[in-house]
């Protein structure tokens, strides 16, 4: 079964959530059969403290003048609950598909993953043993999103696996959106009030391995989280980079500290 359909057998979301979130949960109910939460709990919590140390850098945050910081935690309900909870002064909706494939990716093994290191060890058994036979469908059994806003933020029709367009941040000619594969992303003007520290770089790596920001059921040409950022000849490049245009966008608006309007963009493919 396609990961967004398996997700959605499991997924319960509203409808309609705030644009900016200030508290958001993610509430994963383990199947008895399945895996308990303790064994998924450190990778959880890795993944999770960088994408919360992306977003106080900057990326996907909306503090709209507030004082404040983004906390993510994760935290075992009951035995067989682990709840994922964002606290903040503001943050983009568009966390939410980013968080959902996080839990997906942590609780499933990538295609072929098992026998293609079976055949590597000649053992199926050894293969399970090192890998933790994770499947996602056997065990989740239930996907909970709550989500509020601050007063009087606009209400949007908010796709819990994709990211809308809706607030995404403009790149000086347009709107990023669709997936953006490219053998560099050149990125001029940006250079001049920008920095990339090495947090945010770590950050935005090891929550891009996990596949956070591209598309579930979509093959990509590059190995997200092995991408190389640097700033080169005055421009900031992005080299071998498969990611969403919404959260390219993101990125960018960290480093430049949200002055995005005269920021120019050249993509190679």
């Amino acid at each position: 079964m396609p990961a967004n359909s398996t997700i959605l057998t499991t997924l319960s979301c509203p409808d309609r959530l705030p644009l900016i979130v200030t508290r958001l949960e993610l509430e994963v109910t383990y199947a008895a059969a399945g895996h308990r939460p303790s064994e998924r709990a450190e990778e959880l919590k890795d993944t999770f403290n960088s994408l919360a140390g992306l977003i106080n850098a900057g990326f996907l945050g909306r503090s709209q003048g507030r004082e404040g910081s983004t906390t993510i935690t994760v935290s075992r309900l009951t035995a067989d609950t682990t709840v994922i909870a964002l606290e903040s002064v503001g943050v983009h909706v568009n966390f939410l598909p980013a968080a959902i494939r996080v839990i997906y990716h942590l609780h499933q093994l990538p295609p072929n993953a098992l026998e293609d290191l079976a055949r590597t060890l000649g053992s199926e058994d050894e293969a399970r043993a090192i890998l933790n036979d994770l499947v996602y469908q056997r065990d989740i059994c239930k996907l909970v999103v709550t989500a509020e806003g601050p007063n009087g933020v606009d209400l949007v029709d908010a796709s819990p696996l994709e990211p809308i367009a809706d607030g995404v941040p403009s790149l000086g000619h347009g709107s990023l959106m669709g997936l953006v594969e490219a053998r560099s992303v050149c990125v001029s003007v940006l250079a001049n009030n920008a920095e990339l520290s090495e947090d945010l770089e770590d950050d935005w790596l090891s929550t891009a391995m996990v596949g956070a920001f591209v598309p579930l059921d979509t093959v990509i040409e590059n190995e997200p989280g092995e991408e190389e950022l640097d700033f080169r000849d005055g421009e900031f490049v992005i080299e071998n980079i498969s990611v969403e245009g919404p959260y390219l966008a993101e990125l960018l608006f960290a480093l430049a500290s949200g002055q995005l309007d005269d920021v120019r963009v050249r993509i190679t493919p």
